[in-house]
């Protein structure tokens, strides 16, 4: 995780728009758009370039875990990641709709900017 990890720092502008993405924002028409109603609802900023990429990883990881370990499912699935937060995963056409609510841990981590050593357990 963290090869791909630090790979990913390489593409910048994918990482601004996974900085954008995290941050609760939706791409549009005009380009990205705070969808956020209230400050509880707000996602969460970075400031490490490293962090936005190890959240990443740990997140296309989980929701993988999510659909191997329910692959036969037809109805929405919930599954929590501990220290991360909860994946609502729901079967679409041609794919799924996948949400993460984080948890108060993570989002207290990210306010840190030792959020990649406590994703790598260290």
């Amino acid at each position: 995780m963290t090869r791909i990890a630090t790979d990913l720092t390489k593409d910048k502008e994918l990482i601004a728009s996974l900085r954008e993405g995290f941050a609760g924002k939706l791409y549009g028409d005009d380009g990205w758009e705070d969808v956020s109603s209230s400050d509880e609802e707000k996602g969460l900023a970075f400031d490490d370039e490293n962090d936005i990429s190890m959240a990443a990883v740990a997140t296309i990881a989980a929701i993988l875990e999510v659909l191997c370990n329910n692959k036969d499912s037809s109805s929405d699935i919930e599954y929590e990641v501990s220290g991360l937060g909860k994946f609502k995963v729901s079967p679409i056409k041609d794919g799924y709709n996948t949400t993460l609510t984080f948890d108060k841990q993570f989002k207290a981590n990210c306010k840190s900017d030792k959020l990649s050593d406590e994703l790598a357990g260290e």
